[in-house]
């Protein structure tokens, strides 16, 4: 989903949350002579407000990226294995760039979900893994995601330097805006989860 290198590993998507200015990515090290890159994100102050399940099946729901993943602007199932894999043709188009690749994606119910392209015109490879844990706090989830890849173009890999920091953002907004389309804010939920056992309304 993802165009850059990054290692988000453990990680916690605010969504729903105020994303403080302390979370913008780090670069830490480069590696693979510009092919990849390892950055990593300090803890988010609260994971996010939706259930492993919930968060598992937008990631998984690959036919629909183009409707909120920047800059995909086609993503088409071409194969399915039953029970747990596929294919995708997914395009990417950024100002005068357009590219396809295949990714072949590996699902693991409400867990995780891995998907990798092999050589193709924009990349050498790209390999990333999402895992999908309950959080500490009821329905919430713990967030781990990392990729790898390496562009064949020069050109790509200084773009992907110049404006990695805003993808990385851009994504996660794009997926805290998607939860929160599908399954309601997290302010709402809380407002219409039932209250705890032996607690009643509050006094007026």
């Amino acid at each position: 989903m993802l165009v850059g290198g990054v290692n988000l590993r453990p990680w916690a998507v605010p969504c729903g949350v105020h994303r403080p200015s302390h979370l913008q990515p780090r670069p830490t090290l480069l590696s693979r002579a510009l092919h990849s890159r390892t950055q990593v994100l300090p803890p988010a102050p609260a994971p996010p407000r939706y259930t492993p399940e919930e968060i598992y099946d937008v990631v998984a729901a690959v036919e629909h990226y183009h409707e909120f993943v920047p800059w995909c602007v086609r993503s088409v199932i071409t194969a399915r294995r039953p029970p747990n894999y596929l294919e995708a043709e997914l395009e990417v188009g950024f100002q005068m760039f357009t590219e396809r690749y295949i990714s072949r994606v590996t699902l693991h119910p409400g867990q995780a979900i891995s998907s990798s392209v092999g050589d193709s015109t924009l990349f050498r490879y790209l390999n990333n893994e999402w895992r999908f844990a309950p959080g500490p706090h009821p329905g919430s989830t713990r967030l781990d995601f990392s990729v790898d890849f390496a562009f064949k173009s020069a050109l790509y890999r200084h773009l992907a330097n110049v404006f990695f920091a805003e993808v990385v953002q851009r994504m996660m907004g794009a997926l805290e805006g998607r939860c929160t389309l599908l399954y309601g804010s997290p302010v709402a939920r809380r407002a219409a989860a039932p209250a705890p056992a032996g607690r009643g309304p509050m006094p007026r």
